[in-house]
């Protein structure tokens, strides 16, 4: 596995900084870093040296820049203003900041050579399973002390995961594929990959009575928008730097093993869900948790939620997602927003309220 360690950088006879060729153990294929941040998502590999050059203009002929990103991933190219000098923005995105921070930079440009040789729809989805599968393992590795915590950010920190997701994202939204694929397909191929990085379909338990299993669910970092932005014209807000120390919480306690009083083994598997409405109508939560419900040897003792509340409070949801609220998602989407000032129940307006999906013993919308 790729340990995402930052490559050594030498100067190129021109003078430029180019890289050194660092082969990505699991994927068997060459990559380079030292790539800058965002602009239009991926334009990243053009100012590699003169090494890289035709391996840089091939990707960048594989992606269509000006593709509609999601809201999330158009935060990809938000940048906060200089510390010190907050009429004047900072030289690279936050979101790059973050993923150079955890020395994850070499994911996505990886990523993004393996899609634009994607052959055909079948091994593209196998790709985006694998890689999201990878970029999971990379997180959960790092937070957990295998191996040296590499670049500035500390081990706990969840936020490299959820920027380099979205990068990772935003290859597939822009990719030109070399086959056929619908808009549809193209969504799936995203979907496919989000719940592959955020631990959805890692979680493997061991057989037998002397194990209690339990899944434990966090979230992604949220409520991004707003805060200070200085002076400086187009700058992010402050709330860009969140975090959410459940989602950290998640990705150290993922595979955790605690002996019982009665002598039994807990079992901890985790996984991250996504701060939008969208995603649980569509039955993240279900497809994650439902098949270890189902009885059988492996099926788990419980399923827990946890969230951030207010100052050093966390909630330990007893009802957890029969009511929607009134926050707006990451998405910038409330399907059940105030009227007046005052919040709505399900009687009032039908969005407010929540159920299983149909595929999952849920009535269908025709019901």
């Amino acid at each position: 596995m790729d340990d995402a360690r930052p490559a050594q950088l030498k100067a190129s006879p021109g003078g430029r900084v180019s890289e050194e060729v660092a082969v990505e153990k699991r994927a068997h294929i060459k990559t380079w870093r030292g790539v800058p941040a965002l602009a239009a998502t991926i334009c990243m590999i053009a100012s590699l040296g003169s090494a890289a050059t035709a391996s840089g203009a091939r990707v960048a002929s594989c992606l269509r820049p000006h593709a509609q990103l999601s809201v999330e991933e158009s935060r990809l190219s938000d940048r906060l203003p200089r510390n010190g000098e907050p009429a004047v923005l900072q030289s690279t995105t936050f979101a790059q900041q973050m993923i150079d921070g955890a020395g994850f930079q070499r994911f996505a440009p990886a990523f993004t050579r393996r899609v634009c040789r994607a052959d055909d729809l079948r091994s593209t989805r196998q790709l985006a399973r694998q890689q999201g599968a990878l970029l999971w393992r990379l997180a959960v590795n790092r937070a957990q002390g295998r191996g040296p915590v590499q670049a500035s950010l500390p081990a706990s920190d969840d936020r490299p995961l959820y920027w380099t997701r979205l990068q990772a994202r935003a290859v597939l939204r822009q990719a030109r594929f070399r086959f056929p694929v619908s808009a549809a397909e193209r969504d799936a191929l995203v979907t496919l990959f989000d719940n592959a990085s955020r631990g959805m379909f890692a979680i493997h338990f061991p057989v037998g009575r002397t194990y209690a299993r339990v899944i434990l669910s966090r979230f992604d970092p949220y409520t991004l928008d707003g805060g200070d932005a200085g002076t400086a014209p187009g700058a992010a807000g402050n709330n860009i730097r969140h975090g959410d120390p459940s989602g950290a919480t998640a990705l150290a306690l993922d595979g955790a093993h605690y002996r019982l009083t009665d002598g039994k083994t807990e079992v901890i598997q985790t996984y991250l869900l996504p701060v939008n409405y969208r995603e649980f109508r569509e039955g993240y939560l279900e497809d994650t948790v439902g098949p270890w419900m189902k009885p059988g040897p492996r099926q788990v003792a419980a399923s827990i939620t946890m969230s951030q509340t207010n100052g050093d409070e966390f909630d330990l949801e007893q009802w957890n997602g029969r009511y929607h609220g009134v926050s707006i998602g990451n998405d910038n989407l409330a399907p059940c927003p105030n009227v007046n000032g005052v919040a709505q129940l399900a009687t009032q307006d039908h969005s407010c309220d929540t159920a299983v999906v149909p595929r999952w013993g849920g009535r269908s919308a025709s019901t």
